[in-house]
């Protein structure tokens, strides 16, 4: 496996296959080859321990203009829709259950997690097909 370049952990804009990349490794001058497999991830480790705050963040750099209310964010339904102010405020973050529910455009009727929005972000507002494994990725990041 070689890499035609070098990507930063810290990075946030980690897109496409992240198999294939070199990683330095945070406050460490060496570089490592990272493989799907060598990193694990749990998935609702990770969405679990997100906070209302960061998720906030979250939708509002990708457009979502959310609004904070006890418990729970709406923001525009940027699931579905570009970051283009279009959207109605008709997606709803629940804290409690750490997902996603979108009352207008999506087809998943239990809902969906932050993982799975950042997949449908990356294809709506960048035409990006990103898995599971690199919306991980970009979620530490």
């Amino acid at each position: 496996m070689s890499a035609d370049f070098i990507i930063d952990v810290e990075v946030k804009d980690i897109i496409g296959d992240i198999s294939k990349y070199d990683f330095n490794i945070t406050g460490d001058s060496e570089y490592y080859m990272l493989d799907e497999d060598d990193y694990d991830i749990d998935k609702d480790e990770i969405k679990n321990s997100l906070t209302i705050e960061q998720v906030e963040q979250f939708l509002a750099e990708h457009g979502g203009e959310p609004v904070k209310r006890i418990g729970t964010l709406v923001s525009r339904t940027i699931c579905h829709n570009p970051a283009d102010g279009n959207g109605s405020h008709k997606l709803y973050y629940y804290e409690n259950t750490h997902l996603f529910k979108c009352y207008t455009g999506c087809a998943e009727t239990g809902g969906f997690d932050i993982f799975d929005l950042t997949r449908k972000i990356m294809k709506i507002q960048s035409n990006i097909e990103m898995s599971l494994y690199d919306a991980q990725i970009y979620i530490i990041n």
